[in-house]
């Protein structure tokens, strides 16, 4: 497990959590909380298992100290999310060499204390967690 700030390298690219916002403004009335986390990204590879690589919110959880799982808030459009904001639906390309650093926003239980994030990819050698 790692801390805020320190670096995963997950083969195609170097990933950092830099911050945790654990309340941010919902503007959204089906949602009661949200919180985001600063991610930066750094491709290593132009392509991940023959693909192009493709930045998206996808991969990203949030975790609760009763072990509670946090999905993004898969709210597109019409909603103000804390910037800069880090690709959505359908993602960014990037290529070997570029960064990208945005936020990522998620929907979280009113009450829940945070504690970790999590990057989860079928290409990723292992999930990543970095501790808050």
């Amino acid at each position: 497990m790692l801390k805020l700030g320190q670096t995963a390298d997950v083969g195609f690219a170097q990933i950092t959590a830099l911050e945790v916002r654990p309340d941010v403004p919902v503007d959204y009335d089906q949602q009661k909380r949200w919180s985001s986390v600063l991610v930066r990204t750094c491709a290593t590879a132009d392509k991940v298992e023959g693909e192009p690589l493709v930045l998206t919110w996808f991969p990203w959880t949030v975790n609760d100290r009763q072990d509670g799982v946090y999905q993004i808030t898969g709210v597109t459009g019409g909603v103000s999310y804390p910037v800069p904001t880090y690709p959505t639906d359908p993602g960014q390309r990037v290529v070997k060499g570029q960064c990208v650093k945005g936020w990522i926003t998620f929907n979280v239980a009113p009450g829940a204390k945070l504690k970790s994030v999590t990057y989860t990819s079928d290409s990723a050698p292992r999930p990543v967690t970095w501790q808050f």
